[in-house]
């Protein structure tokens, strides 16, 4: 009998210590995420990269006449990467742009969207630093470099990526005239662009954990940190855009005419948190790795 209570005690102390050790972890890596200050480096990303918004979309617009696509190519690729609250914000700000003559604000655009940008990717360096614990050795002009650099180099990217997507209409348009199969051309245009997507933003998150913090890291220790952000942001970025759109008439009672800019805030900083959480997750399987 005795032996039966022991054991009895002995399964359920086993049975409660699982929980407890998962609440215990759940805690320490609570207080981690509090000390390395999360939520205001992902506030002040948020803050730059909005202010790079409204220039960055200017400068596609400029770029409609000289590139493969037009001013229904950005809309399109807004309305898909933005919640549905936000389509109608997004496509009366650039009808707007593509109405208005800008062309000759292209250098002073280009300029004031490479340092708001720039102090995004120092931020996010800061950030990085911050969850590593490394000591920043690089001056400050290497770091402006570096983040005009990388802004340089993410905007390429994104204006490769309209013009493929122009030029893919192109292609269709002619194939049309040519009477080929489109049926084929397009579930073939379709797979690139939604394959080329994905892979391009794991690259860009993959390159932002390996080069930019005060340590070079390696690509194997940052890559499920890059794959957990690429997929936060078409994940957990599509549940926070079901949220603010069933939230739109409250915030709409709340804020007026400005619920547009507070969702598109809200939406935003989600990312930037998104962002800084796979810093996080790559830093606890370095530790881990290191410990086993």
């Amino acid at each position: 009998m005795i032996s039966k209570i022991k054991q009895i005690r002995t399964a359920l102390s086993e049975g409660t210590a699982v929980p407890f050790r998962m609440w215990r972890f759940f805690l320490r890596r609570t207080k981690e995420f509090a000390a390395h200050h999360l939520s205001a480096y992902a506030a002040q990303m948020t803050f730059y990269l909005l202010l790079a918004v409204f220039p960055l979309l200017m400068l596609l617009c400029i770029l409609t006449r000289l590139l493969p696509f037009s001013g229904e190519t950005i809309q399109n690729a807004l309305t898909m990467l933005l919640p549905d609250a936000l389509d109608g914000l997004a496509v009366s700000v650039t009808e707007g742009y593509l109405n208005e003559n800008i062309s000759d604000m292209g250098i002073w655009l280009l300029l004031f969207l490479v340092w708001s940008c720039s102090r995004m990717i120092l931020a996010l360096m800061n950030a990085f630093n911050s969850i590593g614990g490394i000591a920043e050795t690089r001056g400050q002009l290497h770091l402006r470099l570096i983040g005009c650099g990388y802004t340089l180099i993410l905007c390429v990217m994104l204006a490769a990526m309209l013009g493929m997507a122009g030029l893919g209409s192109r292609l269709l348009a002619y194939a049309e005239v040519l009477s080929a199969d489109l049926a084929f051309l397009s579930l073939l245009f379709g797979l690139i662009r939604n394959l080329i997507s994905p892979l391009l933003l794991l690259l860009i998150f993959w390159c932002s954990y390996v080069f930019l913090p005060g340590r070079k890291q390696s690509f194997r220790s940052t890559f499920l940190g890059a794959l957990f952000t690429a997929l936060c942001w078409r994940g957990a970025a599509s549940l926070c855009a079901a949220f603010l759109q069933h939230s739109m008439e409250r915030y709409s009672y709340i804020y007026g005419s400005l619920s547009g800019p507070v969702l598109l805030l809200l939406w935003v900083y989600a990312c930037m948190f998104c962002w800084l959480l796979g810093a996080e997750l790559n830093r606890l399987w370095g530790s881990h790795h290191s410990r086993s």
